[in-house]
């Protein structure tokens, strides 16, 4: 799984590249986060540092699946787990 996680590849593309079944990949997971405790999403905690000032309220994030999203600074918390829930599935 940690070779997994590290290579910001999406399983299905992970599991072709390493010739292994997806199905069974997707067992071994399930049975990994449980065993971890982590059956929920993986939200990891960061920091924020500025290489410049933040242009106009927005947050630009780039997820390890490639997706990339601008926010403004101002959404809520709730609204902000929806879109990082909607995006992380694409």
């Amino acid at each position: 799984m940690g070779r997994w996680e590290n290579s910001g590849q999406k399983q299905k593309t992970f599991c072709d590249n390493e010739g292994v079944s997806y199905v069974q990949f997707g067992y071994w997971r399930t049975l990994y986060l449980k065993s971890r405790g982590k059956n929920k999403s993986r939200f990891k905690r960061i920091d924020l540092k500025h290489s410049s000032p933040p242009s106009a309220g927005q947050i630009q994030l780039a997820l390890p699946n490639g997706v990339r999203m601008v926010v403004s600074a101002g959404v809520g918390e709730k609204e902000l787990m929806a879109v990082l829930r909607c995006a992380s599935s694409c």
